[in-house]
């Protein structure tokens, strides 16, 4: 039976769109395993722990000036290396203080830095008037186990009246 020129340009293009979906499933598929054989599986488990995979929680330090005082309202940790610390730094005196600008950052157990960030709205630094606050949030993000997260005011001053 002979064959229209129309039916064999439907059928070449039919199989060249097969091919192109086949290999594009196929390249999707040799991602995926090559990222999941490529991942270092002992540095996922409990990477940024806020409960960390021995059941402790995160410890939060503040290192400032006696004027002030930290609100810690979420302290939240992902399975991986993301996480959540959100709060309010309080000024409980009645003296305004002045600071550089605020550094946040992640230690491992032996007190290395393992991941440190400087909070952008404070970078020609900040003050915080008596009585006053201002709201924080960070997302740190570690590969490695965590232990501390330290909230630093960086050459804070209480400015005496």
């Amino acid at each position: 039976m002979d064959e229209t020129i129309g039916a064999a340009a439907r059928r070449k293009a039919r199989r060249k769109k097969q091919l192109v979906i086949g290999l594009s499933v196929l390249l999707v598929v040799g991602a995926l395993g090559g990222h999941f054989i490529s991942a270092d599986l002992t540095q996922g488990a409990g990477s940024m722990g806020i409960v960390r995979g021995t059941g402790g929680k995160l410890e939060t330090v503040f290192v400032g000036p006696p004027a002030l005082e930290v609100v810690w309202e979420s302290v939240i940790g992902q399975a991986w290396s993301v996480s959540l610390v959100q709060g309010r730094i309080r000024n409980i005196s009645d003296a305004r203080v002045t600071f550089k600008s605020i550094i946040y950052s992640v230690k491992d157990e032996n007190g290395d830095v393992i991941w440190e960030e400087t909070d952008p709205r404070y970078l020609m630094g900040g003050v915080i008037e008596p009585l006053g606050s201002i709201s924080f949030v960070s997302h740190p993000i570690s590969r490695r186990e965590a232990r501390v997260f330290e909230l630093l005011l960086k050459d804070a001053e209480v400015m005496r009246r």
